[in-house]
């Protein structure tokens, strides 16, 4: 893994939260479609896609292929709305290589303390350096999750920042035409009372 691979992957994410705060439904559908169960009968909240995603992700090469797909989908929508083969292929390779360390050396460390099986006397330096890696290693994972899990976050926000803006000048607007119908409803009574008043002067005064 690689720092342009590590910008990358941040952008990836971020990306996702938008198609998470666009599309829940579509997110939703490539979780199950990797067998990844959901109790999402009554929400499509944000929340539970990110930390379902995220969960997954770093093991799950069908995610990552959908993940990509899905974002080439998105960037392209303003323009053909199909998704770009050599994107696709781009954004894949880059999930690939930035999840790779956490599970590529696990093996590593597997081979070494099997390796020394045939030296006593490395066996116990081997154990306790595959359980320091095996330690590194969960954390470095643990970690990269939350970095991700965040910059999906920062994807979210905008969006639902947008949609609360969009909520609160709406119900503006209602309060607004309703106390304009309360204004006009109200001229028309007091006009009414007027009317009725004048005409029941003029009646008392002709009587």
């Amino acid at each position: 893994m690689n720092l342009a691979s590590t910008n990358l992957n941040q952008y990836l994410m971020q990306q996702m939260g938008v198609v998470i705060a666009t599309d829940p439904q579509m997110v939703a559908d490539l979780l199950e479609a990797n067998e990844i169960d959901l109790d999402l009968k009554t929400s499509l909240s944000p929340i539970d896609l990110t930390d379902a995603y995220v969960d997954n992700l770093p093991e799950n090469d069908s995610l990552k292929l959908g993940t990509a797909y899905l974002i080439s989908r998105f960037e392209g929508s303003s323009f053909s709305g199909e998704a770009d083969e050599n994107e696709i292929k781009k954004y894949y390779e880059t999930l690939e290589d930035y999840w790779a360390d956490d599970y590529s050396n696990a093996g590593g460390v597997v081979g070494s303390v099997a390796g020394a099986l045939g030296s006593g006397a490395e066996l116990g330096k081997t154990i306790a350096e595959g359980r320091q890696k095996k330690k590194f290693f969960g954390q470095d994972l643990a970690n990269k999750q939350s970095e991700s899990r965040q910059a999906i976050i920062t994807g979210l926000l905008p969006k639902k920042q947008a949609e609360s803006v969009e909520r609160q000048k709406r119900l503006e607007e209602e309060q607004k035409s309703k106390r304009q119908r309360n204004v006009i409803i109200g001229s028309v009574i007091g006009a009414t009372l007027i009317l009725g008043t004048i005409l029941f002067l003029k009646y008392r005064k002709n009587g």
